[in-house]
């Protein structure tokens, strides 16, 4: 656990710069620059697919595909369990 920081002290770096990194260049600035090459970000790749689901669920909604007796089942089993579990106190 890090302890809290005092007001003047100054803040420290996760870590040193590296090799072809700019001393003085600030955290934001060398997050920037690295956003900008040319290799995807493991974030654009997991938002991608997360927006292709997306987009095949709304379709499955559309098409009446989406909903089933199970997945009703289990949605209300679950909102009763979230009832109970509230009006107990949990």
């Amino acid at each position: 656990m890090q302890r809290p920081r005092n007001k003047r002290e100054p803040a420290r770096r996760d870590s040193a710069p590296g090799p072809d990194e700019e001393p003085h260049k600030d955290m934001t600035s060398r997050f920037l620059d690295r956003s900008r090459s040319s290799q995807p970000l493991a974030d654009d790749q997991f938002i991608r697919s997360r927006r292709e689901l997306i987009l095949r669920i709304k379709d499955q909604i559309r098409k009446g595909e989406y909903e089933t007796e199970e997945k009703l089942s289990i949605a209300i089993d679950r909102l009763i369990d979230d009832v109970l579990r509230r009006r107990n106190g949990g």
